[in-house]
C-alpha cells in the first residue's frame, strides 16, 4: 500500500501539467516534423495511432496479471 500512496503523491505534481501540456507537445513535434519531412511524418503519426489500441489492450493484460500476483502473493 505504501508504494501505491507513493505513486500517486509522485503523479500528483505532474497530473495537471500533463492535461494541456501533453496535446501541446504532439502538436509542436508534428509542426517540425512536418517542416523537416514534409507528408512523411503523417505515417509516423499514423503508425502510432494505430499501435495505440494494441497497446492499451496488452496495458490491460498486464494489469489483470498483477492483479492476480497480488492476491497470489498475500494469501
Amino acid at each position: 500500500m505504501q508504494v501505491d500512496v507513493q505513486k500517486t503523491i509522485d503523479f500528483l505534481p505532474f497530473s495537471s501539467n500533463l492535461l494541456w501540456s501533453a496535446p501541446l507537445q504532439i502538436l509542436v513535434s508534428m509542426g517540425l516534423l512536418w517542416r523537416l519531412v514534409g507528408p512523411a511524418s503523417l505515417a509516423g503519426f499514423a503508425t502510432i495511432l494505430a499501435v495505440m489500441p494494441v497497446n492499451a489492450l496488452s496495458m490491460g493484460r498486464m494489469e489483470k496479471t498483477q492483479k492476480i500476483n497480488m492476491t497470489v502473493q498475500t494469501i
